[in-house]
């Protein structure tokens, strides 16, 4: 009668064709929705030669620490090793404008959405890194007078050699 006699599994090639790609939109997909996989550079942290320039004796390090005035506490570098990439930029952007900048042209400089930064913005004030105060239809973002303080005093900390 001519038949082979046994089941075709041609079928497979098709469904497996398929499941290839929608595993590979998904993956696309959430790696477009979570950004946090991408490395992102810290503009914050400094440069190897500022950190050799604030090498410390161990002795001098543990009489800072007990004073409460430790160089090693950058406050900038710690908030930072905290954050997202997306909480980095828009923390670099404040920085850069000393500190005080309207919430519509932080999202634009930083390249995200006006949700994205709403939310950022608002886990900032929640953890009291800043302030936003009303300024027309946008807020106005202030870093907060702590985190002000220690960047001036790491800025101003001397160095030594």
């Amino acid at each position: 009668m001519g038949g082979t006699g046994g089941i075709s599994y041609l079928w497979m090639l098709p469904v497996g064709l398929i499941a290839v790609v929608i595993l590979s939109v998904i993956g696309v997909s959430f790696y477009l929705v979570f950004p946090e996989i991408r490395s992102s550079k810290n503009t914050c942290v400094p440069s190897k030669t500022e950190q050799a320039q604030t090498v410390v004796t161990s002795a001098e390090t543990a009489s800072k620490t007990v004073a409460g005035t430790s160089s090693d506490s950058n406050t900038c570098e710690v908030l930072l090793k905290t954050m997202t990439p997306e909480e980095q930029k828009v923390l670099n952007v404040l920085r850069a404008h000393k500190g005080k900048y309207l919430q519509k042209y932080i999202g634009k400089e930083a390249g995200l959405s006006r949700l994205k930064t709403h939310r950022i913005i608002a886990r900032f004030a929640e953890r009291g890194i800043v302030t936003a105060k009303q300024f027309g239809n946008t807020n106005e973002i202030a870093l907060s007078d702590w985190v002000q303080s220690s960047e001036m005093q790491n800025a101003n900390a001397p160095q030594n050699a």
